[in-house]
């Protein structure tokens, strides 16, 4: 376990696809509206330890998500108004551009293996998320409600396969973590456990969240022939920030062995920072 690079408070956080960089959010000098810090986004490069900014101005530019490739970055940005999305080239070069605007606040969370769909979600009043889909080939790319619920729903992602989405809901009462079907949701549905912020494992045999005493859990799931879940188990605890319940505060690499965790440290509050966890680091040591 270790601390990043990255000095200063630091929000989301989000490993490009081939786990190489790094996109995230730090506060700057500038200030926004009701006299509040702006946020500015960064790519840091692992292997050089090297940051890039990518944003500027006096606005919120977080929740960072990957194309595919790499090669792009959709965000959120309250720069004009209730936070909307927009992209922009993953090296910080060209102009940002808009992706979608809303009346309420949208965050995106993740951009489908393909690159056909981005999966996001809308706020609306009493802070209760909806989930969407935008569909980002073809000709018709409206935006696409993807459950129909009264549920307050969070956090979403696409399996590697792009056949289901994880994702939070407080269907029960509290926030759990679901598993259905893309995009025919009620053709099935599945409780993974309590918590949030579930994230696929890229090869989808295993989905990580949080749980609600800030552990690292880990399920074991298979998706073909059909959906199948096995036991969740804790993986090590992440004194995680629970700030902000839309946008995400850790991510792990596609192999499941590194996370980065957004988190307070004990010695600073004020200062929050991501923390990098490696799995299976006694390996490594037999290895030498």
């Amino acid at each position: 376990m270790g601390r990043s690079a990255s000095r200063g408070r630091t929000t989301t956080v989000a490993f490009s696809p081939d786990g190489t960089r790094v996109a995230y959010s730090r506060v700057s000098s500038e200030i926004r509206g009701a006299g509040l810090p702006s946020y500015d986004l960064w790519v840091h490069e692992l292997a050089r330890d090297t940051s890039t900014k990518i944003t500027s101005g006096h606005s919120l530019n977080w929740e960072a998500v990957w194309s595919p490739d790499g090669n792009r970055i959709i965000f959120a940005s309250d720069r004009d108004g209730p936070s909307n999305l927009y992209q922009k080239a993953a090296s910080g070069a060209g102009k940002e551009e808009l992706v979608l605007k809303s009346e309420e606040e949208i965050y995106p969370y993740d951009w489908s293996e393909v690159g056909r769909f981005l999966l996001y979600v809308a706020v609306g009043p009493g802070l209760t998320g909806k989930l969407w889909f935008l569909p980002l080939t073809g000709d018709d790319r409206k935006p696409v409600r993807y459950l129909q619920t009264d549920d307050n729903e969070s956090h979403a992602q696409f399996s590697p396969d792009g056949h289901f989405v994880a994702y939070n809901s407080n269907a029960a009462g509290v926030s759990d973590v679901y598993v259905q079907p893309f995009p025919v949701a009620p053709s099935g549905k599945w409780k993974i456990g309590s918590g949030s912020q579930p994230r696929w494992r890229r090869d989808g045999r295993e989905l990580f969240y949080i749980s609600p005493d800030s552990k690292v859990m880990a399920v074991d799931v298979t998706t073909t022939p059909v959906f199948k879940a096995g036991t969740p188990k804790p993986l090590f605890t992440a004194p995680i920030w629970a700030g902000a319940r839309f946008v995400s505060r850790y991510d792990v690499t596609a192999d499941g062995k590194k996370f980065l965790i957004t988190t307070v440290p004990e010695e600073n509050p004020a200062v929050i920072t991501p923390i990098t966890v490696e799995l299976n680091w006694e390996a490594g040591l037999k290895k030498r």
